[in-house]
């Protein structure tokens, strides 16, 4: 799919920068996933593009951005990152304070219609951390899809307490 789906009704890097936002902290053990759903035709995936604000330190390498199938669980409450589908790669640079939408390239994975993937954002060098924006309302424009967090490296995962709006990306 070229052209962009995601966290925001224009679906890009604009429209992602113009909503109030808040932050989760990527860092050592603790991964932040964000799922969602694919459209009825499905689509391939040629990248992710997630937005993140500082200060952090640090080579796009201390990051990674996998792809992960669902669990399949019926209630979306109780969906989770499954199985790994793909492992996306990066060279951007990156700015040590402020905001930057960081983009990891796909090898043009193919998306079935109609399925929920999870995109997971950890921590490769675990000295270093990041923070990875959310707007700060729930809204039918960056829809309702739960995000998960894992506090030992993606063994295990919970739907945070304090449930709120989407993590903002967008594909490509």
């Amino acid at each position: 799919m070229k052209g962009g789906f995601g966290c925001s009704p224009c679906c890009g890097e604009e429209c992602l920068k113009a909503d109030p936002n808040g932050t989760e902290q990527v860092a050592s053990t603790t991964w932040w996933a964000q799922s969602f759903v694919t459209p009825g035709g499905g689509l391939t995936l040629y990248s992710v593009t997630v937005y993140i604000e500082g200060p952090y330190a640090g080579v796009i390498d201390n990051w990674a951005l996998d792809l992960y199938t669902d669990n399949g669980a019926s209630a979306p409450e109780d969906s989770h990152p499954d199985a790994l589908e793909e492992s996306l790669t990066s060279t951007a640079s990156i700015n040590p304070s402020g905001v930057t939408l960081l983009t990891w390239d796909s090898v043009g994975t193919p998306l079935t219609g109609n399925t929920r993937y999870w995109i997971v954002l950890r921590a490769v060098d675990l000295a270093y951390s990041m923070l990875w924006q959310h707007a700060l309302f729930l809204n039918d424009a960056c829809g309702k899809s739960p995000r998960g967090l894992s506090i030992d490296s993606g063994a295990n995962w919970e739907l945070p307490a304090e449930v709120s709006a989407p993590f903002k990306f967008y594909l490509n």
